[in-house]
Parts: C-alpha cells; sequence; structure tokens
C-alpha cells in the first residue's frame, strides 16, 4: 500500500530559526528509510492549530528570502509504498531539533495518515491513549499509533 505522515500542530507552534524535523514511517518498531522526510525552517515559523508541521516523503526548506512569511505551507507528505499487513504496528520516528519533552510533544502534536484507505482528514492526537510516544533521547522521539488499520483517529479537530 501506499501511506505518508503528516505532523500537525494542536495549538499555536512558533518554531525558531534553525529548527528542522526529520520523519519516518515505522513499522512494528523499525523505520521505513524510503518514507524519510525533512523540514526546515531557516527562519523564525508560526503555525496556527490544525496546520502542518512536517511529513514523510519529501523535504521541506523554508527561507524567508523566499517567500514572505505569511506564505508559509508545509507541503503535503508523499504517499510512498510501505509493506504494510492487518496487525502490524504503525508509528513514526520524529528527530528534530525543538528542545521538548515527551509531555510537551504529546501535548502539542497530531498525526495524519494520508493514504492506505484513511481520510485525509482523520487524525491522532498523541496525547490519545491509544497512543505510545517513547523519547530516546533529547529531540528523538518514536510515536506508536497501534495496530494497522485498527489505530483510533478523530475526525475535524475532535478530542481524542
Amino acid at each position: 500500500m501506499r501511506l505518508g505522515i503528516e505532523l500537525l500542530a494542536l495549538a499555536e507552534t512558533h518554531v525558531l530559526p534553525h529548527t528542522y524535523f526529520e520523519v519516518r514511517v515505522s513499522v512494528n518498531g523499525a523505520a521505513v528509510e524510503e518514507s524519510a522526510g525533512r523540514d526546515e525552517f531557516r527562519s523564525p515559523a508560526y503555525f496556527r492549530p490544525g496546520e502542518r508541521l512536517a511529513a514523510t516523503g519529501r523535504i521541506n526548506i523554508w527561507d524567508e528570502d523566499v517567500a514572505p512569511a505569511i506564505a508559509l505551507r508545509v507541503r503535503p507528505a508523499y504517499v510512498v509504498p510501505i509493506r504494510l499487513r492487518p496487525g502490524d504496528r504503525l508509528g513514526l520516528h520524529i528527530l528534530t531539533s525543538l528542545p521538548v519533552d515527551q509531555g510537551t510533544l504529546q501535548a502539542c502534536l497530531a498525526a495524519r495518515v494520508v493514504g492506505g484507505s484513511r481520510k485525509a482528514h482523520d487524525h491522532l492526537p498523541f496525547s490519545h491513549p491509544g497512543v505510545r510516544v517513547d523519547w530516546d533521547r533529547r529531540g528523538r522521539f518514536h510515536v506508536d499509533f497501534g495496530q494497522w488499520p485498527a489505530f483510533p483517529t478523530r475526525k475535524g479537530g475532535e478530542p481524542a
């Protein structure tokens, strides 16, 4: 199947210059390297709730010299082929320069699965009780959404 994952802001989020997110889909805890995505902000950026911060499958570098800050729109995830069987655990590896801990990440972010028979507006807050977030070390996280395709999702910003 083909799918990608997008990181969404749940609250107003400000990022400082030189902030980056590297994200990869994981299956049963193992990163799928072909799904790697990187979003780098060379200038300060502001995101409203529900806006995309990062996504898998492509590289997006934001520089204010390219466009004014008001034009910032992080590109959607590119869907890539991923071997995912019923019962496999779907997840996301995140590496970021933001100085956030596990609790902050859970309170501020959600994921949206694109492709894989999911509707584009389905999303899953990292604070959902069915989601496990492991903090490996500063800026390095693994998010486990649970078994495919049964993991829970919420639509249109509803709380989990």
